[in-house]
């Protein structure tokens, strides 16, 4: 088991984006109390080829009127209208650069040595802060023990909502750490432990949130996490964004991570030869492992991921077979007719693929 019992936030209720938010709406100075001194919060925009969307995002931020911000912007080097847009806003931004870059988490990196927050976090810039967000995770960090802090998000398809979304967090520590759900952009750092995860990793393009979350349970546990039942972010999705275009790819990456893993808690050698190969992830040089963690979770963790490693090998031993079934077949082709192909499909191909 984990730390301690794990209490799940509520469900927050649905409340729909104001009218206009955020280029016609901006909330109340008054949201925030003068008699509090609010943490200052450093928020990351990574883009490329967003002008579509990038101005809403930052406006977002604006229109928190969050007393103590900071916005800092890494564009790739776009060759549409954001570097106009981040030269319009350019008097409220606190740093930004259009250049080449490798990708998201180069950009999070070339952004972040600016950041001075006591919060932050990166924003895409095809996501948006919903009114009031700020206001909420900052009041969660004013409890010095919270670490990070959980929200929930919005996520939408053009004028269409596709529900709420937030990182789960598992009883057991192999759940954890194989299947949680990471909600990055509702996922708020104190700065001071985001600094001992950085840099980000620049051979993860697709889950980069998901080894800075492993990396930080493994080193601080899941009691300093604090849930809290707001929707802080809207989470967009469209046909150009990776999660849509590029969604295949998301599972290679986290199968990147699992000899990271494995390897802090001494899987066997011939487990850890097969996922070397596969490894863009180098959490062992950068983490000392809990004790506590590694005397009572090891067998469990390790458990957990030899049967997820086991499914796995069933899964690639089951698509091979069937591929070299097709193979075999495509070369005879010429001899086969149209209902022979059908039937060989139906009653040899698919139950192989698909049993």
């Amino acid at each position: 088991m984990l730390d301690s019992p794990i209490t799940p936030s509520p469900v927050p209720a649905f409340i729909p984006v104001p009218k206009g938010w955020p280029k016609d709406a901006t909330l109340n100075t008054a949201t925030y109390s003068s008699t509090i001194n609010w943490p200052k919060i450093s928020i990351i925009i990574p883009s490329y080829q967003q002008a579509n969307y990038l101005e809403d995002c930052i406006l977002s931020i604006l229109h928190q009127n969050y007393p103590s911000i900071e916005i800092l912007v890494a564009d790739g080097g776009s060759t549409d209208a954001s570097k106009d847009i981040l030269q319009a806003y350019s008097p409220q931004l606190t740093w930004w650069v259009s250049e080449k870059d490798q990708g998201q988490s180069d950009a999070i990196n070339k952004a972040y040595p600016q950041a001075t927050g006591d919060i932050v976090n990166w924003l895409c810039s095809d996501d948006m802060l919903l009114p009031n967000a700020l206001h909420a995770i900052a009041s969660a960090f004013l409890i010095p023990e919270v670490k990070v802090v959980c929200a929930w998000s919005r996520q939408f398809y053009e004028q269409q909502d596709l529900g709420l979304s937030k990182s789960t967090l598992h009883v057991n520590w192999g759940e954890l750490l194989f299947t949680s759900h990471i909600c990055q952009p509702a996922h708020w750092w104190r700065k001071k432990i985001f600094d001992t995860l950085q840099p980000v990793n620049i051979k993860l393009h697709y889950a980069m949130d998901s080894e800075l979350w492993i990396s930080f349970l493994l080193q601080f546990g899941r009691d300093a996490v604090c849930e809290i039942p707001q929707v802080v972010t809207a989470y967009r999705y469209h046909e150009g964004s990776k999660t849509v275009k590029e969604d295949f790819r998301f599972a290679g990456d986290k199968i990147a991570l699992w000899y990271s893993v494995l390897y802090l808690f001494n899987a066997p050698k011939f487990v850890l030869n097969w996922l070397k190969p596969l490894s863009n992830s180098n959490l062992w040089n950068k983490i000392k492992i809990n004790n506590l963690i590694y005397q009572n979770e090891r067998t469990s963790i390790l458990l957990f991921y030899s049967t997820k490693l086991i499914s796995q090998a069933k899964i690639q031993h089951k698509y091979f077979l069937a591929l070299r079934l097709l193979i075999w077949n495509i070369s005879l082709a010429p001899f086969r007719s149209l209902y022979a192909w059908k039937k060989l499909v139906t009653t040899v191909i698919a139950p192989k693929l698909f049993s």
